[in-house]
């Protein structure tokens, strides 16, 4: 048995329509996506929505910042 034989086929049309995001939440993945880049250059962020969170890299604020 092949790992895939258990699948069923989707037809095309479903395909298409399930892998294009709404564009309110593409914005809010690029959003993420610019988050996490700057969390790798060391730059604190703030995501905003319904719960607003602030994310810091640690070697940025130190132990004591922590």
């Amino acid at each position: 048995m092949k790992p895939a034989d258990h699948l069923t086929p989707v037809p095309d049309s479903a395909q298409t329509d399930a892998a294009a995001p709404r564009p309110e939440m593409l914005a809010r993945l690029r959003a993420v996506h610019r988050a996490v880049g700057e969390l790798q250059r060391g730059t604190p962020v703030l995501l905003l929505g319904a719960n607003p969170l602030v994310m810091v890299p640690a070697e940025t604020v130190g132990a004591r910042g922590l």
